[in-house]
């Protein structure tokens, strides 16, 4: 794509993960710099390496243009109440303890108002702050005697203008019951928009988690109550990980929460947060109690540049079993909610972080080969299923896939094979049978199709006409024993 210029392209990466912490992986790399190009024509310029020394520059122009590459860099998908679980534990737990403390704090000190401080960092178009400030409102519906700042920040400046307007699709409600929608927002000609109460409690504005310095009280982002940074260090390297969290924790009050999305610190140094194992997801606390003045001074320096590089942190050491499985599972419930929302290249990272902490995970091998199915990568979805049948091979659920990429590989006698497999390991395996009825019938083996057919349906019989039939789009016995009889008359 650059053929003269190829040797600005890993600088120009490079320069990226600087500057903003996103990792450019190697399967991006064509996309991204098809953008360069567009980039370039735009403001006319003739090579790479002007684009690069524009961005290297510290002027007026070079901001405004880290700006507009930010915006073709960055995705703004998001919607209201974005796992229940962590939602869940946020209203039940998290929230009433924080204002259970800070009331108390208010009585302590004499203070006529409580203070309540909370931050969504990447909140993209707004839904996640938004969602914080609901459940804020629900909590304390009364609020005169409190200071409630909520925070919402992200890289990208155009889907803070967004954020700000409030204004949301009824896609941005999918997992929103109707009764809270209409409780909280108004529908109008351009989508449903957000109370004017619920907006005025968030202030939005571009902000750069690798290159912004805080803690900053100038811009209210110190003595946190909570950080929410959910599906951003997905994006992110180890190293631009590490140097976002030391400011979180500098950013927390002591006894304030990091949430971030399942599985998203796997392998991280953890040690300067206590992290608590919950049902719902793991959070992160910035520990209560605090060192000596005389052992705190020797840390004031740290944010400073040094002469030599040093080590930050001590070396790793092993994760406890108990964290380690609570990691795994994490990141395997983050991988099925991928699979299902279509997120297939974010699926097979929480994947390969749910193989890290257990190598013999069948559930994480065979989400791994869905994903690889659906992105068109085959001989890496058939990888995926041979390791899942070597960990359990009694289980059809690989054999299925394997059936599926046959078929759509055109490979029509394997495709028989491998379900003739399935039917030898569950007689009663109905998609098995409608699968080879199908095969037939496109084959014009009329017999063979029909007896399939049959089979499925004398088996359908034998089920609830309720019950769910798995590999059949989720349709239910009485409505396959429709659609059999039909295809049999």
């Amino acid at each position: 794509m650059f053929s003269t210029q190829d040797e600005f392209l890993p600088a120009l990466f490079q320069l990226i993960s600087i500057r903003t912490g996103l990792q450019i992986r190697s399967q991006d790399q064509t996309n991204i710099s098809k953008k360069f190009i567009t980039r370039m024509q735009t403001l006319k310029l003739s090579n790479l390496s002007q684009y690069y020394s524009l961005l290297e520059g510290s002027s007026p122009q070079s901001d405004r243009e880290w700006q507009e590459l930010v915006i073709l860099l960055t995705t703004g998908e998001s919607y209201l109440f974005r796992d229940q679980g962590q939602n869940n534990l946020l209203r039940n737990k998290i929230l009433p303890e924080i204002i259970s403390y800070q009331r108390n704090l208010k009585i302590q000190q004499g203070k006529p108002k409580a203070s309540l401080k909370v931050w969504s960092a990447g909140c993209s178009t707004g839904e996640e702050a938004y969602s914080l400030a609901i459940l804020i409102n629900e909590l304390l519906p009364r609020q005169d005697d409190w200071n409630i700042t909520i925070l919402g920040t992200d890289i990208n400046s155009e889907v803070i203008q967004k954020a700000q307007q409030g204004i949301y699709s009824s896609w941005s409600f999918r997992v929103v019951n109707a009764e809270l929608q209409k409780q909280h927002f108004s529908q109008t000609k351009l989508g449903w928009e957000i109370d004017t109460k619920i907006r005025q409690m968030v202030k939005f504005s571009a902000g750069n988690l690798i290159q912004d310095k805080f803690p900053n009280s100038l811009s209210n982002i110190c003595d946190l109550d909570l950080i929410l940074c959910r599906n951003v260090f997905i994006y992110f390297d180890a190293a631009a990980i590490a140097t976002v969290l030391t400011k979180f924790h500098d950013s927390l009050r002591p006894g304030g929460y990091l949430m971030t999305g399942h599985a998203e610190l796997c392998n991280q140094e953890l040690s300067q947060f206590n992290a608590q194992i919950l049902p719902e997801s793991i959070i992160y606390q910035r520990p209560i109690s605090a060192p000596s003045p005389q052992a705190k001074q020797p840390e004031q320096p740290r944010s400073l540049p040094s002469p030599e590089p040093t080590p930050q942190r001590s070396p790793v050491s092993p994760i406890p079993e108990k964290t380690q499985a609570a990691l795994y599972q994490a990141a395997l419930k983050q991988a099925e909610k991928l699979v299902k929302e279509g997120a297939y290249v974010l699926a097979l990272q929480a994947t390969n972080q749910a193989i890290k902490h257990d190598p013999s995970s069948f559930e994480a091998y065979y989400l791994a080969a869905q994903a690889y199915a659906n992105l068109g990568q085959y001989q890496k979805a058939q990888d995926c299923c041979q390791q899942a049948i070597n960990l359990k091979a009694s289980s059809v659920k690989p054999y299925y896939l394997l059936a599926k990429i046959a078929e759509e590989q055109g490979d029509i006698e394997l495709a028989k094979s491998i379900l003739r497999k399935i039917i030898y390991l569950d007689p009663k395996a109905i998609a098995a049978y409608l699968d080879l009825g199908s095969i037939y019938n496109q084959e014009g083996d009329f017999v063979r199709a029909r007896k399939m057919r049959n089979t499925a349906l004398d088996l359908l019989r034998q089920v609830s006409p309720h019950a769910t039939i798995e590999y059949q789009e989720q349709l239910v016995a009485s409505e396959l024993i429709l659609y059999i009889k039909k295809l049999l008359n």
